[in-house]
């Protein structure tokens, strides 16, 4: 009987220390989330057309049909990995941006979205 009783009280303390562990990813602050998805923090050095970027980099973003492009621009951006490494990407800017040199913005290393601002929510 005794045995019964303290597994009762076991399961009771238990569920809900399980059920938090379970739900504790739904609750992850949306930083994280953007972190997860390749979001990464950097810092612009260089924009321009892609041919006139010639410095080497980590990861790049173009492809011919854009180097051919006068028009298109990209920028480079230093950003930190989570081993404390620094690595440069080069990534496509929006048509109608602005973004110079030594702006803040993300960078996705894991897919070549343009960038965004470093306080922005949407991917």
């Amino acid at each position: 009987m005794v045995e019964q009783g303290s597994g009762l009280i076991r399961a009771r303390v238990m569920l809900p220390a399980v059920a938090a562990l379970l739900c504790g990813c739904a609750a992850l602050p949306e930083p994280w989330r953007d972190f997860q998805a390749g979001w990464r923090t950097g810092h612009v050095i260089e924009t321009g057309a892609a041919a006139g970027i010639t410095r080497p980099v980590d990861s790049d973003c173009r492809t011919p049909a854009q180097a051919r492009d006068p028009g298109r621009r990209f920028a480079v951006v230093l950003y930190g990995t989570h081993g404390g490494l620094l690595k440069l990407r080069v990534a496509p800017l929006a048509a109608a941006s602005t973004l110079a040199r030594d702006d803040w913005v993300q960078v996705n290393i894991e897919r070549c979205d343009a960038l965004r601002p470093p306080d922005s929510r949407s991917p």
